[in-house]
């Protein structure tokens, strides 16, 4: 079978009755969509947010719902002069935070029950160009990237990298260490620039691809110091 293009994707999605094979074509063609959209996602928690709102086979499941919204919106998507699929993973990618919030919300009994969006809301999820509006959205989104990164911290740091970071979030912060010579100081120092890259490629991944994450970049850094830093002698 062929990849489809966008606009032919779109426009099959007119037809009817649909053969099987074309049915499977647009299987097929919105799970790449999917696909690209879940590996955007550099945050951990997302397939285990996702497998815990709809099991192991999560992905048919947002096959389905994605394809509900692409029905939804058609007229308005084929209207686009300068629709490609890069606007159709953004649009995944926005629908998949949705989703997360709304379950989780369903799930855990965490304040009101969310109701169906708007067809204004629903507009913004199709607007790549904007940013989510819906205030559970951003709150989860909040919530979803800072335990995401620190995470990832947690999973890739050792001990003696967890040292260095704390003493030069001390130092940044102006705060005196006590009880250090300058030798050791120089020694965590050298150590810091070593430990520099990795960081960077850790952080990377999120505002690389989530730029969301430097509007919470004093919260992430407070997390670090009330979860590990205040709990080590330095």
């Amino acid at each position: 079978m062929s990849t489809l293009k966008v606009k032919e994707f779109l426009q099959l999605l007119f037809e009817k009755p649909l053969e099987d094979e074309k049915k499977e074509l647009i299987n097929i063609k919105t799970k790449q969509i999917l696909q690209k959209a879940l590996k955007s996602f550099p945050n951990p928690l997302v397939y285990d947010s996702l497998t815990k709102l709809y099991g192991q086979d999560f992905m048919e499941d947002l096959t389905q719902e994605f394809l509900l919204k692409l029905y939804q919106n058609i007229p308005k998507l084929i209207e686009k002069k300068d629709l490609s699929e890069a606007y159709l993973v953004k649009s995944a990618k926005n629908l998949i935070y949705y989703l997360m919030a709304k379950g989780k919300t369903h799930v855990q009994k965490e304040g009101p029950i969310i109701e169906d969006p708007s067809d204004e809301e629903l507009d913004e999820l199709w607007s790549p160009a904007k940013e989510i509006r819906l205030s559970y959205v951003n709150d989860y989104l909040k919530s979803f990237i800072i335990e995401g990164i620190w995470l990832t911290l947690k999973r890739n740091l050792t001990p003696k990298d967890w040292e260095v970071l704390c003493f030069y979030l001390k130092e940044l912060s102006g705060r005196e260490i006590k009880g250090l010579s300058q030798r050791e100081k120089n020694t965590y120092y050298k150590r810091w620039e070593r430990l520099k890259p990795k960081l960077r490629n850790l952080f990377a991944l999120y505002f690389e691809h989530d730029q969301e994450a430097y509007n919470y970049w004093e919260e992430i850094v407070e997390r670090i110091k009330s979860e590990f830093c205040n709990k080590i002698a330095l």
